[in-house]
């Protein structure tokens, strides 16, 4: 029917165009190779062998879809190598052998028998206007392809700068409104003393680094106030986390598992507990399917909160967020810089 032939030549027009992305450096970049067109189609995933196995069907039986015959030829003719893109000559020789026999067939398939004295008599040719070699649904199918797959690339690379747009807009910090106030007579006053730090009622601190493992605490320090105690998590030997990926470091599960222990063991002294992933400034590579420091710090601090709710913390106590490179404690321009900025922060509450 002519949705089948539809549907053939679409088949055919995408093969065509996933051969010549995929083998340019920024289709081999992109998201293309995960979600090819003829995928997205037909599911098929051996489009290069496929292209092949249809053509000789059509030589077989080149009178019967002369036009199908046709459109696969432009698309040899257009660059389209599939199975024979291989380094060398034999490919190009052997792509060449079929792109001539397909040429062949169809100056065959038009060819009739030569009349035995084709002089004998004037021949009264009609003035009929040339008709385009490719079918005009066919060149319109094209460019509704060549639309759509320029619309992903777009679509992909926008949502990508959206993503890092979102954590520089909030990194920046509340606006601020000024106070109006009257101005006192100015009076000689004792010099202030110096602000004495405000006690803490009970310290938190020393008890996670108490129960942290002989072996980790290293990776373990902090600062504590009266309402708060902030846990930093850091090491760069080995680093806590696999490069640019959200997968704990094997070996560090205990250090998170004594950070639950004692949040189980003051858990009526403790309110919400805070879990902040950090980056460095380092972009990470376009292949990455995170696709930005914002998205691996979020992806860091769930997995450590998720390792404290396994240990026993109650889940609608913990929350995770994530501040990529806009809370850096040391120089990035430093690798040793980069190595402290690399930290996991986990904020414990206090019930005051």
């Amino acid at each position: 029917s002519s949705l089948e032939r539809a549907d053939q030549a679409a088949w055919a027009v995408a093969a065509l165009l996933d051969d010549l992305a995929l083998n340019t450096p920024w289709g081999g970049a992109s998201a293309w190779p995960r979600q090819p067109l003829v995928v997205m189609l037909r599911g098929d995933v051996d489009a290069g062998t496929q292209f092949f196995s249809r053509l000789d069907e059509l030589e077989r039986h080149p009178n019967r879809d002369r036009e199908m015959l046709e459109l696969q030829y432009y698309c040899l003719a257009l660059g389209f190598r599939g199975k024979y893109r291989v380094p060398g000559r034999a490919g190009d020789r052997s792509l060449n052998a079929v792109r001539v026999a397909a040429a062949r067939f169809l100056r065959n398939a038009d060819a009739e028998d030569a009349p035995l004295s084709p002089n004998w008599k004037g021949v009264i040719a009609s003035d009929e206007p040339q008709r385009f070699i490719v079918p005009i649904w066919v060149m319109a199918l094209a460019a509704v392809v060549i639309a759509a797959a320029a619309y992903v690339g777009l679509s992909m690379g926008l949502s990508s700068q959206a993503v890092e747009l979102s954590a520089l807009v909030r990194a920046l910090p509340p606006p601020s409104r000024g106070d109006v106030t009257r101005a006192a007579p100015k009076v000689d006053a004792p010099e202030p003393e110096a602000p004495q730090p405000e006690p803490v009622d009970f310290a938190l601190l020393p008890e996670f680094k108490a129960e942290a493992p002989d072996g980790l605490k290293r990776a373990l320090s902090g600062t504590e106030s009266v309402s708060l105690a902030k846990l930093v998590i850091q090491s760069s030997n080995p680093e806590l986390f696999q490069s640019a990926r959200p997968t704990l470091t094997q070996g560090y599960e205990p250090l998170i598992e004594s950070i639950a222990k004692v949040i189980l063991a003051n858990q009526e002294l403790i309110g919400n507990v805070t879990v902040v992933g950090h980056t460095d400034n380092v972009r990470l590579q376009k292949s990455n399917p995170l696709s930005s420091n914002q998205r691996l710090s979020e992806a860091r601090a769930e997995t450590i909160a998720n390792l404290l709710v396994q240990a026993g913390v109650p889940q609608e106590r913990i929350h995770s967020e994530g501040r990529a490179e806009t809370d850096p404690v040391a120089d990035n321009s430093t690798r040793e810089g980069r190595a402290l900025n690399r930290r996991v922060e986990v904020l414990v509450e206090k019930r005051l």
